[in-house]
């Protein structure tokens, strides 16, 4: 604002000097005319040095904001990738299941199986548990409880949970608590028998101190299906050593009956849906327009035939059983 004044009054003075001769200050006159004209631009260039120190600095700040958020972005991936791990610290890893075993000793005759063997010293308890991740049950997985008298099945779900701490009486027969990740949960397929009343139990895979799988199930003995699940009086299965898998001389027949029992399962599922929608119908004309069960049943061991063609005979064998109403 001053300098405007300023101008101003130089302005007039100049149009006094043209108007009365004043010829004395003619020079005066030039003088400040270089004078205003050099003022003029260095207000200019002040300006513009100005304009460029704020687009730099807006620049740098642009700059600096753009690499905190990436910085922040990168830290968050970085916490949530641990926060996964750490979540469930102690569950188990069913890959670990996967294995591959010889069949009649010929080890160009390699199969890979989707489960493991689980035994106990405990007396008055299925002596084996048989975790099968690739079950032919409409859950997918299945679980096989031994004993001399009867093998039973039962389909089950795995689920990581929360962080639950359980006791339970070793393999050892010493008592002691660990911590868990992997829930197995027992299931029941349509129309089938819950003969040892554990549908909607929760048994736990973990890692034992030999850094091999064991599974916490109820203690059949002293706490039957029949009494709810006593979480604090649990029992080990530990994985069964490969060596006592490859010395026992029933392997390859306990292995066929499993199988056998997988597809058994699996047609008397196919068969037992069919029946239900079938009796859902109220039309009778609709009624006799319906694939049968006896149809459903051979159809599914066809589909299992195809997926399984060395096993044919076994799976002919469990659709007679179910066919002739076992």
């Amino acid at each position: 604002m001053s300098f405007t004044i300023y101008l101003f009054q130089v302005l007039i003075f100049t149009v006094f000097c043209d108007i009365f001769h004043i010829k004395e200050v003619e020079l005066m006159k030039k003088y400040l005319m270089l004078v205003c004209s050099l003022m003029l631009l260095t207000a200019c260039s002040s300006n513009e040095n100005s304009e460029n120190v704020n687009s730099t600095s807006s620049l740098s700040t642009a700059e600096s904001s753009i690499a905190s958020t990436s910085m922040e972005s990168s830290e968050q991936v970085s916490t949530s990738s641990k926060e996964a791990t750490q979540n469930f610290p102690y569950a188990v890893n069913l890959d670990d299941f996967v294995q591959e075993e010889n069949f009649n000793g010929d080890d160009t005759n390699k199969k890979p199986l989707y489960r493991l063997n689980f035994i106990s010293n405990q007396k008055n308890v299925p002596t084996t548990i048989i975790v099968n991740l690739k079950d032919l049950n409409s859950f997918g997985k299945g679980i096989y409880f031994s004993s001399n008298e009867k093998d039973i099945f039962y389909p089950i779900s795995i689920n990581e949970i929360a962080t639950k701490d359980i006791s339970l009486i070793g393999y050892n027969g010493k008592e002691r608590k660990i911590k868990v990740n992997t829930e197995v949960k027992i299931e029941l397929l349509e129309n089938q028998t819950d003969s040892l009343q554990i549908v909607g139990d929760s048994y736990y895979l973990f890692y034992n101190q030999e850094k091999t799988i064991s599974i916490a199930t109820r203690d059949f003995d002293k706490n039957p299906g029949s009494e709810d699940l006593d979480y604090n009086h649990m029992i080990e299965y530990i994985q069964q050593p490969d060596s006592q898998n490859t010395e026992n001389s029933m392997e390859s027949e306990s292995e066929e009956a499993l199988e056998n029992d997988q597809y058994y399962n699996s047609i008397k599922e196919a068969w037992h849906k069919q029946k239900n929608y079938i009796d859902s119908i109220e039309d009778p004309k609709m009624k006799q327009s319906v694939q049968t069960p006896f149809s459903a049943a051979n159809a599914e061991a066809g589909r299992l035939e195809l997926d399984h063609p060395e096993d044919t005979d076994l799976i002919r064998e469990s659709l007679e059983k179910v066919l002739d109403g076992e």
